[in-house]
């Protein structure tokens, strides 16, 4: 990937994300292996992204877990959630 793929690929991210900031209820929220996970979607340049997040409403915080393509992209998130749970009790 060139440099200003790289650079259109970011701002593109950053634009998701302030949307999600805005909104975080917009996403679509992930059940069984992944409750507590939401889920975002969004295309660049012909290619499906996804980004996995998870929210605090207490605190009103938005913590991103993962940002990725759409290939193999929940495998990746259920794993991590896996032992992320597992860490936390």
């Amino acid at each position: 990937m060139d440099k200003q793929k790289d650079r259109n690929l970011l701002r593109k991210v950053l634009t998701e994300l302030t949307q999600l900031c805005q909104d975080p209820y917009a996403g679509k929220q992930k059940k069984q292996d992944l409750r507590g996970v939401w889920g975002w979607e969004f295309t660049d340049s012909g290619i499906h992204y996804r980004i996995a997040y998870t929210l605090n409403e207490e605190e009103h915080h938005l913590a991103v877990l993962f940002i990725g393509p759409h290939e193999s992209f929940w495998d990746e998130v259920k794993d991590y959630w896996r032992i992320y749970k597992k860490t936390i009790g």
